[in-house]
């Protein structure tokens, strides 16, 4: 009985084996290439070299445009997480109208990012006509066009992590005289600080990593890193943009691990 336990164990592992695989086989062979001496693309190559990432460095574009991403992802991240914490606080309170709200919150997931984008070119276009002002395109109303896209996936991640938090520690500090924000820093956001640096985390990816909102709404002269990459890749075929993405994996990787030894992601993953 037992050997036909663990044969059970075994096959369904071999699914998992598989998906991990699948996943971080195309980042495999981005590190793989980005370490390729040549500026064509062989299987396997002739040579190994650092040349593409000392590359990078040299190309004022890839580093204005990553400066700008950056700016924009920490401001869009910001307001998109105090506001989903707010929506978040309204929606656990409220007894009435909560499903109603909560999917008009998340309702922008259901409409593809680029469909935003335009949506809020055409609407700030026609509104510039009628007041004969400067709208469009501008970097306030793209860092508007990243939060709200923002907001529903921190809404939901916040959301969820309030229904988790234990109820009765906050009603037992009304009742020994706190009051309502003092009892939400020192009961409440201890125990939801993971979710929010969960919510963070995926903000800003989510904005730094986003084309089709910057595309439709970016200032002339001012490229943002995936667009200045997709600008790149148009005309040139080397594994500068593998050392590029080898980079931001790297990156991110790194800020998951600094804020999972920080608060422990793994309460809310």
């Amino acid at each position: 009985m037992a050997s036909h336990n663990s044969s059970g164990r075994s096959l369904l592992i071999i699914p998992v084996i598989l998906a991990f695989f699948l996943i971080l086989l195309p980042v495999a062979l981005v590190f793989w290439i980005s370490f390729f001496s040549t500026s064509f693309l062989a299987f396997p190559p002739p040579g190994y070299s650092l040349h593409w990432y000392r590359e990078l460095l040299y190309r004022t574009s890839f580093v204005d445009a990553a400066a700008l991403s950056l700016e924009i992802a920490l401001i869009s991240t910001v307001i998109s997480v105090l506001s989903g914490l707010a929506a978040s606080l309204a929606l656990v309170h409220i007894r009435r109208g909560r499903e109603l709200l909560q999917t008009f919150y998340l309702s922008p997931l259901t409409v593809p990012t680029i469909v935003t984008g335009i949506a809020i070119y055409v609407t700030f276009t026609q509104t510039e006509r009628l007041l004969h002002l400067d709208l469009v395109p501008s970097m306030w109303l793209m860092t508007l066009g990243h939060v709200m896209v923002l907001i529903p996936t921190t809404i939901r991640l916040i959301t969820s992590g309030l229904m988790g938090v234990n109820q009765s520690l906050e009603e037992a500090a009304l009742n020994l005289g706190a009051s309502r924000f003092q009892a939400f820093i020192w009961v409440v956001f201890p125990q939801l600080r993971p979710t929010i640096m969960a919510a963070t985390i995926f903000a800003f990816i989510g904005s730094f990593g986003n084309l089709e909102i910057s595309l439709m709404l970016v200032s002339p002269g001012h490229n943002m890193l995936p667009m200045e990459t997709l600008n790149y890749v148009l005309w040139n075929m080397d594994p500068t943009i593998a050392a590029l993405s080898s980079v931001q994996v790297v990156f991110i990787v790194i800020l998951l691990f600094v804020v999972n030894r920080l608060v422990g992601l793994s309460i809310v993953f």
